[in-house]
């Protein structure tokens, strides 16, 4: 498409020529020339036949409209104008996945035709001995089950009645590529070979891929000759120790020779667990098997591959042909295996060996399968347990794998959509929180924002919405109401010295606040003594909180003794603050010190615990969020309620001075009615009398006036009846 592109076709002619490309099976340019690669090929002009196949590999069914044919056409002339290229392309290097089905055979003067799995053969018409360059050939015979071999030819038609076709250009085929002389120079070629690093054969010396042999490694094909090579795998996770690390064992052994193949290997990655461990296992065993068949392409026999994760067994052993869904988990271990390893020439042969059988039966009574599964199962835990927490190796491709998605160093095993959408917010709202001055710098990155992601995502929507309003202040404070004109004052309602807002409704020193406050983080410690927390750090953490920001967590650690592990998390929370803490932000250090003290395994998901600790912590901001609105807002006791009923005894006492004196004598009894104590009540009550009783002012106000009226009237008109 590079070269359309640079033809000077827009993005849209572009988008519908790649349709074109996909249909027609076009991957390279030189795909679409004959063999000399100057002529355009007429073949490819024409829409491709449905079922007629012009390459190895597989494309996607799209839809056409002869518009996009008549674009596609254009796009070729362009490439080559008149049907020629004006520069040849070099020489083939390799056949690649274009099927050349013509080939000239020089040693027979024959032409020859792949169909399906059989071959025609065109020999030339009416030869009398001269050649020229433009032979005719006619079909003469079909053989079957061969498969046609010689240089590669692009043919046209001759024309007449015995559909004789012409050689139009020939080329002699890429120079074959001699075999590898071991398995080894295999994994070598293939790159990635960190894989390979603990990789150890019977009859080598050291380990990996610069071991040296003493002996012919011909015993590895011997055994899938025979049907007598086991693979076994294992896999092991631990959360505790590395909750983004997984290994791998795998052992290969000939029931004849007993001469093994052992492997075992970690790798951190985002979506480790013990499923991942197991695949990476079966993977291991497949691109070994995959590197054996390269050496001898051939080999026929079988391989006896056993594991414990029938699970994994069974999705390896029956993937699909064609494409991995695009959802599905660890899909980059399965489309290698799938893209590679589904077309070895030898039988697998999938077996589930019960795992952990050695603490139930005694070694010498379990079968060989289950006693590598045992070694599998020990080495790979090995190998685990001796990764240096400081120095654990960043995640890389395995070998093979054609494409990988890395995204802030690590690679996408899964549908990448969530991922992508997660890195891109997550500095999207780095670069906000560092404008809106609430976390500046790197110390937004000290935050555990993973945790904190998933902790609002299993929260209602309108609790997302408080946190949002609470960490950059737009809450309905006294202070922004005040911006707004819709206050008189924008000091707190409560202590009345400090402006009001989002971070002084958390800091108010107001006895009652305080008292809130403490009451609030009772719960919160509570509830993480319920989830198995570990007496140290929960003591830190409701120190930290009652010590309302006036001391350091680091502090805190050093002034009771704490153990030294807690000093990476208090330094780096203290960074964060203690406002930030009580909004949810915790450290990204403290999932890891859960998982380092949790020795008695009490806490069985260090994501769960963070999920409770952060809405733990959002809710006790929610709590003197609750506290403050019921001062300013409650019926009773308020401070608009309070207002108003300030408002409501005022009227009364002016109504109280009136008297009856503006009343009319129907009306005089609404100076007996009882009035309660206005501090005792909501004033409901008070308020309908003080309604009535301007009601009542009113009337005799109109009645007033009315007899004025008529009393001027007579006045004026003595002798006048009305």
């Amino acid at each position: 498409m590079s070269a359309v592109e640079e033809a000077g076709f827009s993005k849209d002619e572009c988008r519908l020529i790649n349709l074109v490309r996909v249909h027609q099976q076009v991957v390279f340019e030189s795909d679409v020339f004959e063999a000399d690669v100057q002529k355009l090929d007429s073949t490819y002009t024409r829409k491709r036949a449905a079922g007629a196949k012009w390459s190895s590999y597989l494309f996607p069914k799209v839809q056409l409209q002869g518009r996009h044919f008549a674009l596609w056409r254009s796009a070729l002339q362009q490439l080559a104008p008149g049907g020629r290229r004006p520069r040849r392309l070099g020489k083939f290097k390799t056949e690649g996945h274009k099927l050349w089905n013509w080939r000239y055979n020089d040693d027979h003067e024959v032409l020859l035709h792949q169909i399906g799995p059989n071959v025609e053969v065109y020999r030339l018409q009416n030869s009398n001995g001269r050649r020229s360059r433009h032979e005719n050939y006619v079909l003469q015979e079909v053989i079957e089950d061969a498969t046609a071999s010689g240089k590669l030819c692009s043919i046209q038609d001759a024309g007449g009645s015995q559909g004789a076709v012409q050689i139009s250009s020939q080329v002699n085929p890429p120079a074959e590529v001699s075999l590898p002389d071991s398995f080894i120079d295999v994994l070598q070629d293939w790159g990635h070979t960190w894989m390979w690093e603990k990789l150890q054969v019977s009859g080598g010396t050291g380990k990996g891929l610069n071991q040296r042999f003493l002996s012919s490694l011909d015993w590895v094909y011997d055994a899938i000759v025979r049907g007598s090579l086991m693979a076994v795998s294992d896999g092991s996770y631990i959360r505790e120790m590395f909750p983004e690390v997984c290994s791998a064992a795998m052992i290969m052994e000939c029931q004849v020779c007993k001469k093994r193949i052992t492997l075992s290997l970690s790798e951190q990655c985002l979506q480790a667990n013990a499923y991942r461990g197991e695949l990476i296992g079966l993977l291991a065993i497949h691109l070994l098997l995959l590197a054996f068949n390269k050496v001898r392409p051939s080999l026929q026999g079988s391989v006896h591959i056993y594991s414990d994760c029938l699970g994994a067994l069974r999705k390896v052993e029956h993937l699909p042909p064609h494409r991995i869904p695009s959802k599905c988990r660890h899909s980059d271990i399965l489309k290698n295996i799938m893209m590679n390893c589904s077309d070895l020439s030898f039988r697998r042969i999938f077996s589930h060996v019960k795992a952990h059988q050695e603490d139930s039966e005694a070694w010498e009574n379990l079968a060989r399968e289950s006693q590598l599964n045992c070694g599998c199962d020990y080495a790979a835990k090995d190998d685990l347990t001796g990764i240096d927490p400081d120095d654990i190796p960043a995640q890389k491709q395995f070998p093979l794998e054609p494409a990988a998605l890395f995204i802030d160093g690590q690679k996408i095993t899964t549908d990448s959509g969530p991922v992508i959408r997660y890195a891109a917010h997550y500095k999207e709202a780095k670069g906000v929180f560092h404008e809106r001055k609430v976390l500046l710098g790197d110390t937004f990155d000290e935050v555990a924002w993973r945790h904190v992601h998933d902790t609002l995502h299993s929260v209602p929507k309108m609790f997302q919405i408080f946190a949002c309003k609470q960490v950059f202040d737009i809450s309905a404070t006294f202070y922004n109401l005040k911006k707004r004109g819709e206050c008189d004052s924008f000091l707190c309602p409560s202590c009345g010295t400090a402006k009001e807002r989002a971070a002084h409704v958390l800091l108010c020193p107001e006895e009652g606040r305080v008292e809130a406050l403490m009451k609030l983080s009772d719960g919160l410690i509570g509830k993480l003594v319920d989830a198995g927390t570990e007496r140290d750090l929960v003591f830190l953490i409701a120190k930290y909180i009652r010590s309302r920001g006036a001391r350091d967590m680091e502090a805190i650690c050093s002034t009771y003794n704490l153990p030294e592990d807690y000093l990476a998390f208090a330094r780096s929370q203290d960074r964060i603050g203690w406002r930030r803490f009580l909004e949810g932000m915790v450290s990204k250090q403290l999932p890891e010190l859960v998982l380092k003290r949790d020795v008695e395994g009490n806490i069985s998901n260090v994501n769960s615990w963070m999920t409770l600790l952060i809405t733990q912590l959002l809710e006790v901001t929610h709590g003197l969020w609750i506290y403050r609105n019921v001062m300013v807002h409650d019926e009773l006791n308020g401070i608009y309620a309070t207002e108003g009923r300030e408002r409501l005894q005022r009227a009364i006492e002016e109504q109280i001075e009136y008297g009856v004196n503006e009343l009319c004598e129907e009306d005089k009894w609404l100076m007996e009615v009882n009035l309660r104590d206005l501090n005792e009540v909501a004033g409901d009550r008070e308020a309908y009398w003080l309604l009535a009783m301007d009601m009542a002012r009113e009337r005799f106000q109109i009645r007033h006036r009315e007899q004025t009226a008529v009393v001027a009237d007579v006045t004026e008109h003595p002798g006048e009846e009305n």
